[in-house]
């Protein structure tokens, strides 16, 4: 699967979720390109999608740091009928939504609970002077195939929105 990565800045790790892909799946995920947008927006977007589609001779997919900019993408390639899948990460829910349409690949989702459990700890040993360890959160990518256990069970988001 041929891909771009489209993030929001440089610190981005989004190759590492491309790499997940290409372990955990059946088909092996190349990188052609990334991207830093500057200004995060469907004018940024346009203008990045359609230099990297000129610039290689098959793009699959758009692997994106954050749903809001795989919402872009999704309204840049509807808009402009290009055949790619794209991906994100935050499960925000209108990304569940696109999911639940086929507009959307998967997102990535990271329980919120440990995710605040371990801001808390970071936010203690500040306060206290001890020195600050990496965070990490095991992420879960959520498709078509799991995103009614994982988010709905979790009581992440309702069905109910998911499906408005």
């Amino acid at each position: 699967i041929n891909v771009i990565v489209l993030k929001e800045n440089e610190n981005s790790d989004v190759k590492s979720f491309a790499k997940g892909i290409s372990e955990n799946g059946t088909r092996r995920v190349c990188v052609l390109g990334e991207y830093v947008l500057d200004e995060m927006d469907e004018i940024d977007v346009t203008d990045t999608l359609e230099n990297a589609m000129s610039s290689f001779e098959k793009v699959d997919a758009v692997i994106c740091s954050n749903d809001y900019i795989a919402s872009l993408c999704d309204k840049v390639a509807s808009r402009n009928e290009l055949s790619i899948s794209v991906t994100g990460q935050d499960a925000d829910l209108s990304a569940c939504s696109r999911i639940m349409k086929e507009k959307q690949l998967c997102t990535v989702y990271k329980p919120y609970e440990k995710l605040a459990s371990e801001v808390l700890r970071l936010c203690s040993n500040l306060y206290h002077n001890k020195a600050n360890e990496s965070m990490s959160i095991d992420a879960v990518m959520v498709d078509g195939h799991n995103r009614f256990p994982v988010i709905v069970g979790r009581q992440f988001h309702e069905a109910k929105d998911i499906f408005a």
